[in-house]
């Protein structure tokens, strides 16, 4: 996620989101969020994947789901509350939520074994 925050997303957030950005990011909620969120998908997706053995297609769609679900109360929460809130934000984020966490989830499943 950092990769595309700190690349790519500075460019398309500023050209839709310019008037909401902060100058400086807020590291303390940064820094919560990614904790909760790793949490999340370890205790959703990838331990209950790694202990029933479950192919790596499924742990992929299961990840991608919960970055579907994550995304989406983010920018849905914000399409919804926040005037002028552009589609194509919500779109490419819930894109990218889901693709990130589903192969996150699968990378997160193979290491494990790997030491196992």
């Amino acid at each position: 996620d950092g990769i595309w925050l700190f690349s790519t997303g500075p460019i398309f957030y500023k050209k839709f989101l310019g008037h909401l950005m902060s100058t400086t990011p807020s590291w303390i909620p940064v820094v919560l969020f990614y904790i909760l969120y790793s949490v999340g998908i370890a205790v959703f997706v990838t331990l209950p994947a790694f202990r029933a053995n479950t192919p790596y297609l499924m742990i992929f769609l299961s990840g991608a789901l919960l970055g579907l679900v994550a995304y989406g109360a983010y920018d849905f929460t914000n399409q919804a509350t926040l005037r002028d809130w552009p589609v194509v934000v919500t779109i490419v984020d819930l894109a990218w939520g889901a693709i990130l966490t589903g192969v996150v989830s699968v990378v997160s499943v193979y290491i494990g074994k790997l030491f196992s």
